[in-house]
């Protein structure tokens, strides 16, 4: 996965930069040369943090997990995916970045780190709270699918065997998908919605089609 994530993360700064805009760290990454892209060196290296960040936020495909330090903008996305999804129910998980930050780089040959990066140039990042969970080492199981971030959590805490005022360190919460509507229209009262989650055009776009999925769109007579 390494070497698809190099070449990928390459050719998004290669686009950034023939299309004029900022990339986050360049002149760092632009001195460091694509050595650092380049199979031999351990993936990823720090200095790519916040273009990889950049990267995720756009859609691009990355290995980092998005979270976000709010409940209610957490409760916001679970609930547009399960209406768009038309699932029986919708989870949202709940991570002590306290025990990752602590135990996370405890584990045998995997390991899991909180991302923080900075906000600026970021308009997404900065809206949505936005961190990232970053596993490395050893991510894929002995079947080759990758390991869940649960599972390695708790492998770590096997491990440390942390206090028990840090336990569970990972939690979900399921709720119907009966339910999602009503949410979104509550989450919507307390301003958590497309139109303050996504800045810009985009986000006009996207409250119009949420206002379908939650039933309240204006249909033809």
């Amino acid at each position: 996965m390494g070497a698809w994530e190099r070449i990928l993360l390459l050719r998004f700064y290669r686009l950034l930069d023939r299309a004029g805009l900022p990339i986050p760290r360049g002149h760092d990454l632009l001195a460091l040369g694509q050595k650092y892209f380049d199979a031999g060196t351990p993936w990823p290296d720090p200095v790519f943090t916040d273009l990889l960040a950049l990267a995720q936020h756009n859609g691009v495909p990355t290995r980092l997990l998005d979270w976000t330090s709010s409940r209610k903008i957490a409760a916001y996305f679970a609930a547009v995916d399960a209406l768009k999804e038309r699932s029986e129910s919708f989870d949202i998980w709940a991570l002590s970045s306290g025990f990752v930050d602590i135990f996370g780089d405890k584990g045998a040959d995997r390991t899991c780190h909180i991302v923080r990066t900075l906000r600026h140039g970021n308009p997404n990042l900065h809206a949505q709270a936005g961190v990232f969970t970053l596993s490395q080492g050893r991510i894929r199981g002995d079947d080759g699918k990758f390991i869940t971030l649960d599972r390695l959590l708790g492998e770590i805490a096997r491990q440390v065997r942390p206090s028990d005022d840090m336990l569970p360190c990972i939690r979900r919460f399921q709720l119907p998908t009966s339910e999602a509507g009503i949410l979104l229209e509550e989450l919507r009262l307390d301003q958590i919605d497309a139109l303050t989650l996504f800045p810009g055009y985009a986000g006009v776009v996207r409250a119009l089609r949420e206002q379908e999925l939650s039933g309240r769109g204006l249909t033809p007579k």
